[in-house]
C-alpha cells in the first residue's frame, strides 16, 4: 500500500485499518527502484511511495535522473 493510501483510509475509514497491513516505502531515487523495486511490486499487485531527493541526481550511473523518475511515477 502507498503512503498517500493509508494516510488517506486511516483520516477518512468508517472501518479500521485491516490488521498486518505494510506501507511500503523507498528512499533517494537509487537506480534499483526503477529497474527492480517497481516492476516487482507491479508484477506483485503492490503499492509503495518513493520519496526523491534532488540530492543524488548529480550521479547518473547510480542515482534517478527526473525523466526516469516520471518513468517510475506512471508505473503506478
Amino acid at each position: 500500500m502507498a503512503l498517500s493510501m493509508m494516510l488517506q483510509s486511516s483520516s477518512m475509514a468508517l472501518e479500521p485499518i485491516p490488521d498486518r497491513t505494510v506501507v511500503l516505502t523507498f528512499d533517494d531515487n537509487v537506480r534499483s527502484h526503477l529497474n527492480f523495486v517497481a516492476p516487482l511490486l507491479k508484477e506483485k499487485g503492490f503499492g509503495a511511495t518513493f520519496f526523491v531527493t534532488h540530492k543524488w541526481m548529480d550521479d547518473p550511473e547510480n542515482f534517478l535522473n527526473w525523466e526516469e523518475i516520471a518513468k517510475l511515477d506512471q508505473m503506478g
